[in-house]
């Protein structure tokens, strides 16, 4: 290891001559010392200068997950769900963000809803159900972070269209407002996913989760294909990239035989979401 400012010793009995090089040279060995320090002291501020780049300015990132879902209640012989397509976050704001999607039905849709919430709090505390009613073609509606707490991290915001026969179709955009614009668009990664039944009573997934950030939320969603509504439930897992398992039981979601459907959500700092979707069947 280098020694930092490190002189050689005046010996005794040497010269004045002599007692200048060497000091000189001590000095050469004190200027390589402390420009040594200087490069580790940047090597070690190098990642907290990351962080502040990261975190210095209030900025908001969006992104969306434009993977609709669909569901058929089966009555009035309508068998069609509305259709969201072109959805997106867009006119990103530090005071808000707006979201745009199209819809539209074989009959026509008779309400359009959107639930926003701040993902990193108490989502009872935060969630509000935004009733745009009727709608037809394009909407646009603009959404402010404080409505909802406006502290920095994720917001999610679901939107549900319905027709007259109940069917109904979903999905589901997220913006983050930060101290800083992220410009990572690459999602959090889902994979090594294993099932494991649990005799009559349920399942185990397992799954490893990584992200080029870092993953900052982790969320499970388990329901009946037959019966969403009366058996979803959600569960928030430990944060952070890395193995995570989750045990499902069957009778949390109405025990009945069918298929059991599964799905992962992870996000990142930048708002970007990963997902997988596993089913499995119960006789």
């Amino acid at each position: 290891m280098q020694r930092i400012g490190g002189g050689s010793e005046i010996g005794h009995g040497k010269s004045p001559k002599n007692r200048r090089r060497r000091s000189q040279s001590g000095g050469n060995t004190g200027n390589q010392g402390i420009q040594r320090l200087r490069e580790i002291l940047l090597l070690c501020a190098l990642p907290v200068f990351f962080l502040m780049l990261v975190f210095d300015a209030a900025r908001v990132e969006a992104a969306a997950n434009a993977n609709p879902r669909s569901f058929i209640s089966g009555k009035d012989g309508d068998q069609e769900a509305p259709r969201i397509t072109d959805a997106r976050v867009c006119s990103v704001t530090e005071r808000s963000y707006t979201v745009e999607f199209t819809v539209s039905d074989n009959t026509a849709v008779s309400s359009v809803k959107l639930p926003t919430w701040y993902l990193f709090g108490q989502q009872k505390k935060t969630l509000k159900w935004i009733r745009l009613g009727p709608r037809e073609g394009r909407v646009s509606y603009s959404i402010h972070f404080s409505d909802f707490g406006g502290k920095e991290g994720l917001y999610l915001t679901d939107i549900y269209a319905y027709d007259a026969a109940g069917n109904y179709s979903t999905v589901r955009l997220s913006a983050v407002k930060s101290h800083r614009k992220y410009r990572d668009q690459i999602s959090p990664s889902i994979y090594n996913v294993k099932v494991e039944k649990n005799g009559r009573e349920g399942f185990t997934v397992s799954f490893d989760v990584s992200d080029n950030l870092r993953v900052v939320y982790l969320q499970i969603s388990t329901w009946r294909e037959e019966d969403y509504l009366k058996t979803v439930s959600w569960s928030t897992l430990p944060i952070g990239n890395g193995h995570v398992s989750k045990k499902v039981k069957f009778s949390r979601h109405g025990g009945k035989a069918g298929s059991y459907v599964t799905k992962i959500y992870a996000y990142d700092l930048a708002g970007n979401e990963g997902s997988q979707v596993i089913r499995v069947e119960k006789e």
